[in-house]
């Protein structure tokens, strides 16, 4: 028997490519087999395709320990440092992470893989407003569209790094201006053992670098 959660990410698997079918005909497109590129519009532009149907936040990678590349060392060192179950050590690489991002070259280049996975063709960031709909899961909602290398120009050079400890050491980044933590890089369980990065209150994030500026394509 299917557990609670099981069920669940089935619906929300199949809700995420519902969102993406839905895209895909507004905008003339075809849904995209790709890693990253969710939808090919209908200019042969590619869009990953994000919704905040049960959770405010967005995954942008999850990657496993094995495939953590060499350039990001520092990221390698954080998830040997959690398997090992030594906490100052993990401090101590959390610690080394941000200092490796204050390179905002190394910092562009890191976020720029983790929004479009290296896929050249994979040009806008779309967001589907699920507080927009008349009625939940109508599929009536607006889709929000924004340039990728815009929304890695605001991870980059708009947010101030920290790190914290609740079980485990995460890095938090804040946007000034903007109340909640807007993105983290963190690790999952043991038993999945992943590089976590996360845009949360996304929907919040987006109104906010609205106000500030940041256009809708």
């Amino acid at each position: 028997m299917q557990s609670t959660a099981q069920i669940q990410g089935q619906r929300g698997a199949l809700y995420g490519l519902a969102i993406e079918q839905e895209f895909a005909r507004r905008s003339g497109g075809t849904v995209s087999t790709a890693k990253k590129t969710d939808v090919v519009d209908a200019v042969g532009k590619g869009h990953t395709i994000k919704n905040t149907r049960r959770s405010k936040s967005v995954r942008l990678l999850a990657k496993s320990y094995s495939t953590i590349p060499d350039v990001w060392r520092p990221l390698r060192a954080y998830a040997q440092a959690r398997e090992s179950g030594d906490s100052e050590a993990e401090k101590s690489a959390c610690e080394a992470i941000l200092q490796w991002l204050r390179d905002k070259d190394t910092a562009r280049a890191l976020w720029t893989e983790v929004v479009t996975g290296g896929e050249p063709n994979l040009e806008f960031f779309t967001v589907y407003d699920n507080r927009t709909e008349q009625t939940t899961e109508d599929m009536s909602g607006q889709f929000r569209t924004f340039r990728t290398s815009d929304i890695v120009d605001r991870l980059t050079d708009c947010m101030v790094l920290s790190i914290s400890k609740r079980k485990h050491w995460t890095i938090r980044a804040r946007m000034p201006g903007f109340g909640p933590i807007a993105a983290t890089i963190s690790l999952g369980s043991p038993k999945r053992r992943l590089l976590l990065f996360t845009l949360c209150q996304v929907q919040r994030w987006l109104d906010e670098c609205e106000k500030d500026g940041l256009a809708r394509v």
